[in-house]
């Protein structure tokens, strides 16, 4: 991939809990994902992104989430998408959470991971508190002085450095309460034309 041309990969993680990962029946291998991780970052994918979930499993919990930001703080990762988990219909979440009564409405226009509160709730964890997590953890991990030091010092042109101001913007509009912006939505690079001498817990 790395000689085709590819400078991002996306790994969906989800979680950094044994536990909601076998509430999920997920296949997922902590183990795996690490030497996944690795492997990229050794074969010189310049962006090499974790995509995670709060609420991944509706009994997730606070000790549950640690262990998610204990994980993105050890991986090496360029990008994080921390998402809010959405009941689509059709999905054994949505099956258990309308049973609980945990879904307070089924207008799908705002089945949405970011940017409001959600209109559902999970086993620990209220609308606001859903959200609140996201934002804490996306701003413990791109407000972390170490990584901003380190995106900095991989400018190379002034495109970039364009891009990054514009995505940081929108970063700190979302995550102090501002307008509804995704993250994952500014942070996708394939849309900047970098110079070719240019070579994102």
């Amino acid at each position: 991939m790395k000689e085709s041309g590819c400078t991002k990969v996306a790994f969906g993680i989800e979680t950094g809990s044994e536990r909601v990962i076998a509430l999920n029946e997920k296949k997922i291998d902590l183990d795996r994902v690490r030497a996944a991780v690795r492997w990229a970052n050794e074969a010189g994918i310049k962006n090499v992104e974790g995509n995670f979930i709060i609420g991944s499993h509706p009994d997730e919990t606070l000790e549950d989430l640690e262990m998610t930001q204990k994980l993105i703080r050890e991986l090496p990762l360029t990008f994080v998408s921390i998402s809010i988990i959405v009941p689509y219909p059709g999905t054994p979440n949505f099956t258990t959470m309308k049973e609980r009564g945990d879904i307070f409405s089924e207008d799908w226009s705002n089945y949405v991971m970011f940017g409001q509160d959600p209109v559902w709730r999970t086993k620990h964890f209220e609308p606001k508190d859903l959200l609140q997590h996201q934002k804490r953890m996306n701003r413990t991990f791109y407000l972390n002085p170490r990584y901003m030091t380190r995106m900095l010092l991989r400018i190379r042109s002034l495109s970039e450095l364009a891009y990054y101001a514009k995505m940081g913007k929108a970063f700190m509009k979302w995550t102090l309460g501002g307008s509804p912006v995704e993250p994952g939505s500014e942070m996708d690079l394939s849309d900047v034309d970098f110079q070719p001498a240019a070579t994102t817990p």
